[in-house]
């Protein structure tokens, strides 16, 4: 089977928390002080915690309402539970061409592009063994 030619290292471990604060303190207490980063997204009835511990980034997410991008996956892990592991590439459109050549199916039609410019796009579930992954190009 090919590989991604452009496929990076891990850039996060995204994961369903029910608090995200509770969740932090709790991995600080396991795995040692890291930096982390809590952002209330009252818009979008969530709230977003980064925290990076010995050069991992665990990205979790609190769904509090419909309107979340974790909304779909708190409901299917109501204990909370691993989301998805996301790569960087170096060109996201050229990294998902090469997976739907290996019948992958891309999970947006449209990749994202978040506000400092960095764009995404997850792969399905289905095609890739149950397992959820989401590639990630930084801003170039």
């Amino acid at each position: 089977m090919n590989k991604l030619s452009s496929i990076g290292k891990l850039h996060h471990i995204g994961m369903i928390t029910k608090n995200v604060r509770n969740q932090i303190t709790l991995f600080e207490s396991l795995f040692g002080e890291g930096e982390s980063k809590i952002t209330d997204l009252p818009e979008e009835e969530s709230v977003m915690g980064e925290l990076t511990i010995n050069g991992t980034m665990y990205q979790l997410w609190q769904a509090n309402g419909e309107k979340s991008p974790a909304w779909e996956a708190s409901k299917r892990l109501p204990e909370g539970g691993l989301h998805h592991l996301c790569y960087l590439v170096e060109d996201l459109d050229t990294a998902l061409e090469q997976v739907q050549n290996l019948g992958i199916r891309k999970s947006f039609q449209e990749n994202v592009v978040m506000k400092n410019g960095d764009k995404m796009n997850f792969l399905k579930e289905e095609d890739c063994g149950g397992i959820s992954i989401e590639l990630w190009q930084n801003k170039k």
